[in-house]
């Protein structure tokens, strides 16, 4: 099963992490680091990366980050949408693959299916668990099928499809990898990722 966390913010009580259990329908407290990974609840909760694909303890890990809403509630509070995927097996694992490529050749579009899933309530938010059901159900079962005349992004896409064993398979960072490896407070070094982009170099 996947697990899918969500750093969501109310206008009554601020930022959250929670981690939506769309299996038993419940919201779940995050208490400690490795229910997302060490590194990987590290990487999302700090300022540095955008987007990050990688795997750490063994486990698939992708998160994005939201910089400029254009979503909003029923009520016209803007809606920042943050999340982390985090797998356990190799079904898993190709599911995540895609979800990345997905959220980072559609942006757009992954960002308002995802808000569209976020209720905000006074004492926080809470989610949809039958549309984050049936999104991660239909990203196992979905082919892509990229096709581009920019050899560049044709690459990159190829490069999210297939396998590696770097720690991080890409990464779009907020400003520069050295600012997201003083962020995150880890001994991370170039060669750890396969794919480094800038939030500039992944607009383009």
């Amino acid at each position: 099963m996947i697990s899918v966390f969500f750093y969501c913010s109310s206008p009554y009580v601020g930022y959250k992490l929670k981690q939506a259990d769309y299996v038993n329908k419940e919201m779940v407290n995050v208490v400690k680091k490795e229910q997302m990974t060490s590194l990987g609840y590290e990487c999302f909760i700090q300022s540095g990366s955008y987007m990050l694909l990688g795997k750490f303890d063994g486990k698939k890990f992708f998160h994005t980050r939201e910089s400029d809403s254009q979503n909003y509630d029923e009520q016209g509070r803007r809606i920042f949408t943050n999340l982390a995927f985090v797998g356990e097996d190799v079904a898993d694992e190709n599911t995540i693959i895609k979800i990345a490529a997905y959220a980072f050749f559609e942006e757009e579009k992954f960002y308002k299916t995802m808000s569209q899933m976020i209720v905000l309530l006074k004492e926080g938010f809470t989610v949809d668990f039958d549309k984050l059901s049936d999104f991660i159900n239909k990203m196992s079962k979905k082919s892509f099928r990229f096709s581009s005349f920019n050899k560049d992004a044709i690459a990159f896409y190829q490069g999210i499809m297939t396998p590696n064993d770097k720690p991080i398979h890409f990464i779009v960072t907020e400003s520069t990898w050295s600012y997201f490896v003083k962020q995150t407070n880890n001994q991370f070094n170039e060669d750890s990722a396969l794919n480094i982009l800038s939030s500039i170099d992944a607009k383009k």
